[in-house]
């Protein structure tokens, strides 16, 4: 990630800290896999909708890996999430690895430890400052997103479902998709649009 990329990426998370109203996960890829490579950067939902968002210097940084991803969202209709023991998550990923099927799996979204350090040295200066943001200001994300059109499923650590109560509710409302490619030229745009629309609150 180039440095005005990173600028740009850490200037849409402040965006989103500041509106106070949006759930939303950072993808920084520090304790997270990706199949493959390329995980949209930014997943957030105003209770409504799902948004995936990639924020790049210009649609020329695209990788191939990207581009599956979102062409694979864009096919998919539903959202649906569901609730795991361990053991059945850890046979789940186990299957996922061994097939051709595109996941996103992370470890503790709860930035600490190293996974800040390193987040920070990703986000730049400002990094330390907007992950305590994010850290504070959002709910738990679900452990594992499987995209296999026209579904797109979520899984939960029974364990911390409690902390991840935002994102199962928002999922239950049958939310609907949207992918976005974002550039640093349309940050006005995107502050536009998070104050435009009036997420859901509870």
């Amino acid at each position: 990630m180039s440095s005005y990329n990173r600028n740009f990426l850490a200037s849409v998370i402040a965006l989103l800290a500041e509106s106070g109203g949006w759930t939303y996960h950072v993808a920084l890829g520090t304790h997270a896999e990706s199949k493959p490579p390329g995980f949209a950067d930014i997943v957030m939902t105003d209770g409504l909708q799902v948004y995936f968002a990639w924020a790049l210097q210009d649609r020329a940084s695209l990788t191939d890996g990207m581009r599956q991803w979102i062409r694979e969202l864009l096919r998919c209709e539903s959202i649906e999430c569901a609730v795991a023991t361990p053991a059945s998550l850890e046979k789940e990923l186990k299957q996922l690895k061994a097939s051709q099927a595109m996941f996103y799996a992370h470890n503790e979204c709860q930035l600490s430890g190293n996974a800040e350090m390193n987040g920070s040295a990703i986000l730049g200066r400002r990094g330390a400052e907007l992950l305590n943001l994010f850290r504070h200001g959002n709910a738990h994300f679900p452990d594992l997103v499987v995209v296999a059109p026209p579904v797109v499923r979520m899984f939960v650590l029974d364990k911390r479902r409690r902390k991840a109560e935002v994102w199962i509710d928002a999922i239950a409302e049958d939310p609907g998709i949207c992918v976005f490619v974002w550039q640093p030229g349309e940050l006005s745009h995107i502050r536009a649009m998070l104050k435009t629309h009036q997420p859901t609150r509870r």
